[in-house]
């Protein structure tokens, strides 16, 4: 198994955040003229790990938009 890297780029260095998944967890699906559909499946604990990267400002743990 591997693991698959996403990235959150937010303008400032000290602000980025980087999280690996494993690929158990991630489908791929490629699309037409460069885009690609990601699908997520697994345990809740780690979909909602994964949400909170990608949703929440403070990321996984350190949620301030109020989802818990």
């Amino acid at each position: 198994m591997s693991n698959i890297v996403f990235h959150r780029v937010s303008g400032s260095k000290k602000k980025d955040k980087s999280m690996d998944v494993d690929d158990k967890y991630i489908s791929l699906q490629n699309r037409r003229e460069g885009a690609m559909i990601v699908n997520f499946k697994g345990p809740e604990e780690k979909i909602m790990e994964i949400y909170h990267f990608f949703r929440c400002p403070g990321g996984y743990g350190n949620c301030t938009c109020g989802h818990r």
